[in-house]
């Protein structure tokens, strides 16, 4: 038996098996007829273990090699066994990744030169009316649309199912959950990305994510996500593969995260967890960003006279970045408010020098803009679109685009926007371009994830790799009102570190004539609480700043400078939602868990509610805290009152005025 560990983390490797662990979690696989399999998950605080029958083995064409790895920078070190099998002329890749100290197994897989025949689907039939029948343990066979399977054998067992939602153009409750008992004789398939299996009687959960865009929008969008057999065994399934493999280029194919603890800390490590594979080295700490199109003058006033407004405004205000949309580069595009055009890829084809900088509208470069920005401590990023046209066939070439505008004007954030991925070639091809651009630029890039449109890589999928732009949300449209931004931002928050995102707060004082008498329409809130309903994530400036008012400036200068003060501790905090679930009509919040001592109180309350809310809290306040008062948008502070219960859980928050918010600071 051959083994390699790195600090707690373990795995170990025979002929024919691997097993692979840390102090919290343990996973052994075989390789059997239906090719590798896991027959047991072991949550090793409670000795408790999801196991099932061992199947015979098989001894594979095999070499297999382990290493501490950190995804090149990106992500924390953890220990990584790679499995490279030969199956005729084709190969397959099993890497599977384990942390220090947290309970979870990484499953990412890749091949080429294979043909990925499809196993049948589990049937939805009747019963058989043979009461003697007897159900066993079924594991699919043989196939590479099978990802992973979890053995569950446990009689009493709840599901949890989440489906996240992206494409947020159409989208706006982002977040969807389904529960139900399993039943021994009942087998079924679901799509989604987050399972979370509960042995209630026991509070031990084992929580299965398949690393994949969400269920609406991976390849082959009729595929199942999961295939359960009653409560014996679990497949993850739906790899969004068709037709052959290609010999000499890998397909990546989808993954899984796989961990086990208490129930109700399952979802909290999970994050955790996303923490760890996220480091954001690129950023150090959350930010603020501004982006003109939220007005939707789109590229009609991009030009050097109007950005130098807005490195003015943007130095008033506090911003970190300013990023110019689409409208800088000489090309030119659907989303055109100056010229026609129907180009949404094949961006070369069109115009060899599309991605040069325009012109006419910056005859001098962007190098003039990057100084006087700089001379004020902001950062210049600019929207970029990846050629989706003929499989990202282009990605080298994007790849050397990006890098010579960093080099060129030492532009360090991309939004990246108009990715379709419509094949396993595609999203290859894309992650190829997303891995060369951070390892060329040593990491110095920030890469900003549109995931509003298209078929884009959802929220769990190459974790690794920059925030994602979650909404496109206007005024114009009567399709902004804070209190949604609020909901989609604490329900995500729930399976992903608000750090991740960017969350947009708009100029509230635009078209108020189109929402007529509505109570939640922007304008009936002032801006500051749009800022601070966004403010555990990376607030998204996403307007014309040079169009505020004084009033607007000066207001949102006062919470800004507060932001600027506690944002490193939310970057590396825990952050909870908490009170109810946003709605307009509601108590709401965060707590920012900073450790056992420190941490942030962020409560909202929006429009009809009573006077006094008792917040339920994540983790315990210590023992007689210290309780400053940061920032609210209530003029008469004496107003709001915060009360702390002898149960440390509870704290109850009195405060008479509606769309009001208040941020506190307690210390042990």
């Amino acid at each position: 038996m051959d083994m390699e560990k790195y600090k707690d983390c373990y795995a170990s490797w025979t002929e024919n098996t691997i097993v692979i662990g840390n102090k919290r979690i343990e996973r052994r696989f075989q390789w059997c007829a239906q090719g590798l399999v896991c027959t047991a998950t072991v949550d090793k605080a409670s000795a408790k273990e999801w196991r099932g029958d061992e199947p015979p083995a098989v001894t594979p064409d095999v070499a297999i090699e382990c290493a501490v790895s950190n995804n090149g920078g990106l992500s924390a070190k953890h220990l990584l066994l790679t499995a490279t099998e030969r199956q005729g002329g084709g190969v397959i890749e099993t890497k599977l990744g384990v942390y220090p100290q947290l309970p979870f197994v990484i499953l990412e897989r890749r091949c080429k030169g294979l043909h990925p025949s499809s196993s049948e689907r589990v049937a939805e039939k009747g019963g058989t009316g043979n009461e003697n029948a007897v159900t066993k343990d079924v594991i699919e066979a043989a196939t590479l649309d099978r990802i992973d399977n979890v053995p569950l054998n446990v009689r009493h067992l709840t599901l949890k199912a989440f489906k996240l939602f992206d494409r947020t153009d159409l989208n706006d409750c982002l977040v969807a959950e389904e529960k139900m008992h399993l039943y021994p004789g009942c087998s079924f398939s679901m799509r989604g990305n987050v399972f979370l299996f509960d042995n209630y009687m026991e509070n031990k959960g084992l929580l299965v994510v398949k690393d994949s865009p969400t269920h609406l929008y991976q390849l082959l969008e009729n595929d199942d996500s999961l295939r359960v057999k009653g409560t014996r065994n679990a497949d993850i399934v739906g790899a969004g593969l068709h037709g052959d493999i290609d010999a000499d280029d890998w397909c990546q194919l989808y993954g899984t995260t796989v961990g086990v603890g208490d129930t109700d800390e399952l979802l909290v490590e999970y994050r955790q967890l996303y923490r760890a594979q996220y480091l954001a080295p690129a950023f150090k700490e959350p930010f603020i960003m501004s982006n003109t199109w939220g007005d939707r003058s789109q590229d009609s006033r991009v030009c050097e006279e109007f950005m130098l407004k807005e490195i003015e405004a943007g130095a008033k205000l506090g911003v970190d970045i300013i990023q110019i949309d689409d409208g800088w580069q000489k090309g030119v595009t659907i989303n055109s408010k100056a010229r026609k055009s129907s180009i949404w890829e094949g961006f070369y084809a069109a115009d060899p020098d599309f991605w040069a900088v325009h012109p006419q509208r910056f005859p001098h470069g962007l190098k003039p803009l990057v100084k006087k920005a700089a001379r004020h401590g902001i950062r210049f990023g600019l929207w970029f679109a990846p050629d989706s046209s003929h499989e990202f066939a282009n990605w080298r070439r994007d790849v050397e685009t990006v890098l010579n505008l960093h080099r060129m004007y030492g532009i360090s954030s991309f939004k990246l926007d108009s990715v379709n991925l419509l094949s396993k070639k595609a999203e290859t091809n894309y992650l190829n371009f997303l891995t060369t651009v951070e390892r060329e630029s040593n990491n110095r890039i920030a890469l900003n994830l549109d995931c509003t449109a298209q078929n884009r890589q959802g929220y769990v999928m190459w974790k690794q790799f920059g925030t994602l732009f979650v909404e496109n949300r206007y005024t114009d449209w009567c399709n902004y009102f804070p209190h949604n931004t609020l909901k989609n931002l604490w329900m995500l928050s729930q399976f992903i570190p608000p750090r991740k995102f960017q969350f947009e707060l708009l100029n509230n004082s635009r078209n108020d004539e189109k929402y007529g008498d509505d109570p939640l329409r922007p304008a009936a809130y002032d801006i500051t609480y749009e800022f601070a309903s966004v403010m555990v994530a990376n607030p998204l400036v996403w307007m014309e700043m040079s169009n505020l008012t004084d009033k607007q400036i000066t207001s949102l200068q006062k919470l800004v400078s507060v932001y600027r003060d506690v944002r490193k501790d939310f970057f590396n905090a825990e952050i909870y939602p908490i009170g109810e679930q946003p709605d307009g009509c509601s108590y709401t919040g965060f707590q920012i868990v900073v450790d056992d001592k420190t941490g942030y109180l962020l409560l909202f309350k929006e429009y009809g509610t009573i006077g006094k809310h008792m917040y339920c809290l994540h983790n315990p306040l210590p023992k007689k805290p210290r309780v400053t008062l940061l920032a609210t948008n209530i003029a008469a502070k004496s107003a709001l009152k915060l009360s702390i219960d002898e149960i440390p859980y509870v704290v109850i928050w009195a405060n008479k005025r509606e769309r009001s918010f208040a941020l506190y600071r307690y210390e042990g």
